[in-house]
């Protein structure tokens, strides 16, 4: 295997701790959403917490779906008979993707913890 495809590869398993992450820090937002709903149970807007609960759960769809794809990505990589050019194509679209499903994420913890907030005060 060329050395080319082995930073690949490299790049490729940082990606996957980098998921690991974010379904971290996703769980542990439905931890606080279930958290919040138990000790403000009559404060809080159903509504809202449903609104948060399914961009949750779209987050981890976002996810899941990186996830695969940078599986698939890693199985690619490992054939000694992919061209360069595919390789590294693919590895860019995935890069821009796990950019936007990381500034969702971000955009994501800014309206819940601003949410959350109003329940601290």
């Amino acid at each position: 295997m060329n050395l080319k495809l082995k930073s690949l590869i490299e790049e490729n398993k940082a990606w996957k701790t980098q998921i690991k992450q974010l379904e971290s820090e996703n769980i542990d937002f439905k931890s606080q959403l279930v958290a919040l709903l138990k000790t403000y149970h009559g404060r809080v807007a159903i509504s809202q917490v449903e609104v948060f609960h399914n961009r949750l759960l779209q987050m981890d769809e976002q996810i899941m779906l990186l996830r695969h794809e940078i599986r698939e990505q890693e199985h690619l990589l490992q054939e000694d008979s992919i061209p360069y050019s595919k390789a590294i194509n693919k590895q860019r679209q995935l890069e821009v993707k796990l950019i936007v499903v990381q500034e969702n994420l971000d955009k994501l913890r800014a309206t819940f913890h601003e949410y959350i907030r109003q329940f601290q005060l």
